[in-house]
């Protein structure tokens, strides 16, 4: 009988030693222990670069996400993660407006223009104005606010970055990609001279949730204007970083000098290659 069980313990030895190095025995690939590659987590900006997609966010607030996640990709310091995820913070929806802008159009006595984007899509937007300074968006709530329906157009399909620019070196966006917008304009008309205007682009939408810009401010010009200062200055023609910090720094000088300057006009070109010119007037 020992002979018997001894036998059969070296039999069970045996086939589980052949079990164990049987190579058609196949590896669980759920398991990372069984798996022949070697299991990476991916880094907190490699995550961040998945999750939050240009589908969701506008233009302008996801490139500035894609930026901060580059510089983390070449430089994973602390600062850099920092920054990352304030960008994250800072993401906007993509039904929200951007780059607004109030403009003189016409008689500066009566009139103001006003343009913004959105992305493409979004077609609902007016603008909203209230005679009243520094307003807030319960002033706008309360009522007593004038309306202008804007027009909306769908621009063409446009070049976002090229190869020299900054943002594609910056933000890793590959050359020649190419987004479409929805441009808003609107013009406000009759209104009075000499008067504190408060106002907001955006709409509301079906459910009735607002998706509303800043608010901004103008002031009308005089009836009996005299002469009046305003600053002017030239297409700043961004490259790189170095050229967004000359140019702000530039620009607070200009107003620091200046102070009683009423507006600032900056003439940019209307397009690459253009030989028009569009101007933008901002408010010291």
């Amino acid at each position: 009988m020992k002979k018997i069980y001894y036998l059969l313990m070296t039999c069970c030895i045996v086939l589980l030693a052949a079990c164990k190095s049987d190579p058609a025995v196949e590896p669980d690939p759920k398991d990372p222990k069984d798996s022949t590659e070697v299991y990476v987590p991916k880094t907190e900006w490699e995550l961040a670069d998945s999750i939050y997609t240009i589908a969701d966010w506008t233009v302008p607030s996801h490139t500035m996400l894609k930026i901060a996640i580059q510089s983390c990709s070449n430089d994973s310091s602390k600062e850099n993660i920092e920054a990352m995820r304030q960008a994250i913070k800072a993401l906007v929806p993509k039904t929200e407006p951007y780059c607004m802008i109030a403009t003189i159009n016409g008689d500066p006595k009566t009139r103001m223009g006003f343009c913004w984007f959105t992305n493409d899509g979004v077609t609902d937007g007016e603008v909203q104005i209230i005679a009243k300074a520094d307003a807030t968006a319960a002033d706008f709530e309360a009522g007593g606010v004038t309306t202008i329906q804007a027009a909306a157009k769908q621009t063409k399909s446009l070049r976002y970055s090229g190869k020299a620019r900054y943002i594609v070196n910056a933000s890793g966006i590959e050359s020649n990609e190419r987004y479409k917008y929805i441009s808003h304009k609107a013009t406000a008309t009759d209104l009075t001279p000499g008067t504190e205007y408060s106002w907001r682009v955006g709409y509301n939408d079906t459910e009735g949730k607002g998706h509303w810009s800043p608010i901004g401010h103008f002031r009308t010009e005089d009836a009996n204007q005299g002469e009046f200062t305003f600053l002017y200055m030239t297409d700043s023609h961004i490259m790189n970083s170095q050229y967004i910090k000359e140019a702000r720094r530039c620009a607070l000088a200009a107003v620091k000098t200046v102070p009683e300057a009423r507006f600032c006009v900056f003439p940019t070109r209307s397009g690459n290659g253009s030989a028009g010119s569009k101007a933008r007037c901002v408010r010291c």
